[in-house]
């Protein structure tokens, strides 16, 4: 893991054996805590094929490695997308080639006319260890075909414990 946050390389190690009973509680917490947007940094969006998008890839250039942000992703769907789950894979790859993988389910209703933008939180508190471009590709991990309704999809920061 090449971000580093305080204990979590430790829970890591040990939650991988609990992981699976816990799934259900973290899969609740985290679709709770979706919100529409109202701050922070976009620091990569891309536009995504809202008739079929499965895969995107941004790049983050960063040349701060000692402030402490919290880590978003953002979601800008229409009423394709209906009212609905998406489970989202996070492949973060480092400057020197490091690599990890997060899981992260958005939940959200975007039934209507109008476009929607979501925010979920996906990590707090992460300090870039190197300078350089981190590439994060995100995919879909839903069962069948493409995901419709998704018109773009990002990473949005917002600094952690009121820095500036």
């Amino acid at each position: 893991m090449f971000f580093r946050a305080r204990g979590f390389d430790t829970l890591l190690g040990c939650g991988l054996r609990i992981l699976p009973a816990l799934l259900p509680f973290f899969g609740v917490l985290i679709v709770s805590s979706c919100r529409f947007t109202d701050g922070g940094r976009v620091l990569a969006l891309v536009d995504a094929d809202p008739a079929g998008w499965s895969r995107s890839t941004l790049d983050v250039v960063v040349d701060d490695t000692l402030k402490k942000r919290d880590l978003g992703v953002l979601l800008r769907v229409d009423a394709r997308f209906g009212d609905g789950r998406l489970p989202l894979k996070i492949y973060s790859r480092a400057p020197n080639g490091e690599w990890a993988v997060d899981n992260l389910t958005v939940s959200l209703d975007a039934s209507g006319d109008d476009i929607k933008e979501v925010v979920c939180p996906w990590r707090r508190g992460v300090v870039f260890p190197r300078k350089g471009v981190y590439t994060f590709t995100i995919t879909s991990s839903a069962e069948g075909a493409a995901t419709r309704g998704v018109r773009a999809i990002g990473i949005i920061e917002s600094l952690s414990n009121g820095q500036r």
